[in-house]
């Protein structure tokens, strides 16, 4: 089974101007959708966007009739300058990423954009030993291992956390027990911080 992880990021001329009513939108078009999981806003802290909001979908075209329904508002909302949307692709051909012990909220969304020699050699082992470094662990969550679509990389590992504390005690153990794959060339890391407008 294929499903994706939807990015969608946009400029605002004034950062928080008329953001809770397009937020409101949003939430509205993809509410009690089947087949969407909405994971909701986000501030990116290590980009130069505005805002993001982040969803699950099992079907990209059921995605593209709700993100046209959402394109009408932006004429309204003219303090959106640009949007863009990253598109990743996840699948169940791998084992299912461990459920968290017991997880809050997801306050925070960490993205590791990995470009591999050989494409794949030594993911299957690397993915395992992500998978172990998450079971039963508080507050942290591998949310699943996906290929970007609209980016010159080989995969995406996607993780949740209650706090940006859990990302770097994952990272320090992550680095005692592995170390960095022999295959893996480089890897660019993003953080969002989760947002609720007032």
């Amino acid at each position: 089974m294929r499903y994706w992880l939807i990015e969608t990021l946009w400029m605002n001329k004034e950062r928080n101007t008329g953001l809770k009513e397009y937020y409101e939108v949003i939430k509205k078009v993809f509410k009690g959708k089947d087949g969407i999981e909405f994971l909701g806003l986000y501030r990116p802290l290590n980009e130069g966007w505005n805002w993001a909001y982040f969803l699950k979908t099992d079907n990209l075209v059921k995605w593209r009739e709700l993100d046209n329904e959402i394109a009408k508002y932006v004429d309204i909302y003219d303090n959106i300058t640009s949007t863009m949307t990253r598109i990743y692709l996840g699948s169940d051909q791998f084992k299912q990423p461990p459920t968290p012990k017991k997880m809050d909220s997801p306050n925070y969304i960490i993205e590791d954009i990995q470009l591999w020699a050989g494409v794949d050699v030594g993911l299957r082992e690397y993915y395992s030993e992500a998978c172990e470094l998450f079971e039963g662990v508080e507050g942290a969550r591998l949310f699943g291992l996906y290929v970007p679509w609209s980016e010159g990389s080989n995969w995406t590992f996607v993780y949740m956390y209650d706090s940006l504390s859990r990302h770097i005690d994952r990272s320090i153990e992550w680095s005692r027990r592995y170390g960095r794959p022999e295959n893996l060339i480089s890897s660019v890391v993003r953080m969002f911080e989760r947002y609720e407008p007032n």
